[in-house]
């Protein structure tokens, strides 16, 4: 019986690999690559063949079901480190140092405050003088609005980073700035505007964030009309914390928005509706985007770029109901080709609050500009266990900055691998100065029959000066 026991599952091994499971809301992991190019045992064939194996060993979502059942119905624990369990039925997101926000202890120093502005000014130049204005959206995390619910910290209203980054943009440049945390925090003495069982807001949330919006658009002259009135009716709504735990949590009470009537057409039968959905295909976005015309609607027309707050719910429909033209494509990376090819006359950018520490790597693509003459010499390099050290030499004519996104990239059998050493952000390498870059291989890089090489880089731009091979076979 005890063979059996343990036979059983391994001869129910699921033989398929990178599915979607429902259960954790993640990936599985694919079919392991056993065998490199050149025939020899892969470096990564060990970790790689444990992570699939762990991953569809049978019974295995039936058992992941009931190990969250016993972990959050006998012991109040989370059965996912993605999720913290709160009082009264409120559920938290925990990654991206989302509970940090509420403790004041979220990583947001001053360098990384200096990269926000700078980039956000590079944004707007940019698009000024495209003839376009630019508009930015700081929505909050429940965190910010709901702390009282939550198993530790004080459970104070406090300043969070969507009012450290506004008063640092404010304080410094005339960038057009929407702070929400008010309006929502006043809504929510009436009514709940974050779900209990999800990180985004409700529909009464995004309606007062709605309003806040066009507010201030009309203070800016970018928005003709004020905000539309609406009503609510009674609904229900399941989060997706559940699911990230492997739990069904039942449905809670809620508010759905009911237009009193809609001018806003979403994705009419139009060569601008057509163009808008060729452009986000070519940028591949993949994310569902919206396109909104309003004949009854006067004034600019709008492209907004941003992520889930914006995403989903009624938040889109209600800011098309404003504009003849309204976009939304759900990314928060602005894309040039999308901006050539519906030319609005505002562009609107959103981004959650527990994301503003990592912006300095948004938008690269749109702001950089390509630098001339880049050329780079690898000096030395030096290895100490897994962890390389290479000096690169500038041999170019110009000066490489952390702000440009100069890096030096890993390869492995000819494939650029996406590791990549940085620069700080605040640092210069003049023509003729050498730099050191040190980045961390764990996964048996050294290891024989595994080509490792390095050359520098500018991200998303080019390649340039010549790759260098550090370890493995002759190449």
């Amino acid at each position: 019986m005890f063979v059996a026991m343990i036979a059983l599952p391994i001869l129910s091994i699921r033989w398929t690999g990178g599915e979607y499971s429902q259960a954790e809301k993640r990936f599985l992991a694919g079919w392991p690559a056993l065998f490199s190019q050149d025939g020899t045992l892969a470096a990564e064939a060990g970790s790689s063949f444990k992570s699939w194996f762990e991953d569809h060993i049978g019974f295995r979502e039936k058992l992941v079901a009931l190990h969250a059942q016993v972990r959050s119905g006998l012991f109040r624990l989370s059965p996912s480190d993605r999720v913290h369990i709160g009082k009264d039925g409120w559920y938290y997101y925990t990654l991206d140092e989302n509970l940090e926000i509420s403790t004041g202890r979220y990583t947001l120093t001053q360098e990384t405050l200096e990269q926000i502005l700078s980039r956000h000014l590079a944004v707007r130049d940019k698009l000024a003088g495209m003839g376009i204005d630019y508009v930015i959206l700081l929505p909050t995390s429940k965190v910010s609005i709901y702390p009282e619910y939550m198993r530790y910290g004080d459970g104070q209203i406090r300043e969070t980073p969507v009012d450290i980054v506004a008063d640092y943009l404010e304080e410094r440049s005339d960038l057009k700035v929407v702070r929400l945390k008010e309006a929502l925090l006043e809504e929510k003495k009436d009514r709940q505007v974050y779900f209990k069982t999800d990180t985004h807001w409700t529909q009464e949330g995004a309606y007062a964030a709605y309003r806040e919006i066009v507010r201030r658009m009309q203070e800016w002259g970018l928005c003709e009309t004020g905000p539309i009135d609406v009503a609510f009716a009674d609904t229900t709504f399941t989060g997706e914390l559940g699911a990230m735990m492997g739990l069904e949590l039942p449905a809670e009470p809620a508010k759905e928005i009911v237009f009193p009537r809609k001018d806003a057409v979403l994705d009419p039968p139009t060569q601008r509706s057509a163009r808008f959905s060729q452009a986000v295909a070519a940028a591949g976005v993949h994310d569902p985007c919206r396109h909104f015309e309003n004949g009854a609607a006067q004034g600019p027309s709008v492209l907004m770029f941003g992520d889930s707050m914006f995403g989903g719910w009624n938040a889109t429909d209600l800011l098309a109901e404003h504009f003849p033209e309204f976009s939304y494509v759900w990314s928060t990376d602005i894309d040039g080709g999308i901006l050539e090819a519906m030319e609005p006359d505002v562009v609107i950018y959103e981004l959650t609050e527990r994301y503003w520490n990592v912006f300095p790597s948004k938008n690269r693509g749109f702001i950089q500009t390509a630098l001339d003459g880049h050329q780079a010499e690898v000096v030395s390099y030096e290895w100490e266990g897994e962890t390389l050290r290479v000096t690169v030499r500038n041999s170019s004519a110009w000066a490489w900055s952390g702000m440009d996104w100069i890096r030096l990239g890993v390869f492995k059998d000819g494939m650029d691998t996406g590791l990549r050493a940085d620069m700080p952000g605040s640092e210069v390498v003049d023509p003729g100065e050498e730099i050191v870059f040190t980045i961390d291989l764990e996964d048996g890089a050294t290891s024989s029959g595994v080509k490792v090489e390095v050359q520098m880089l500018q991200e998303g731009i080019c390649y340039f000066g010549q790759r260098v091979q550090v370890a493995g076979a002759p190449g």
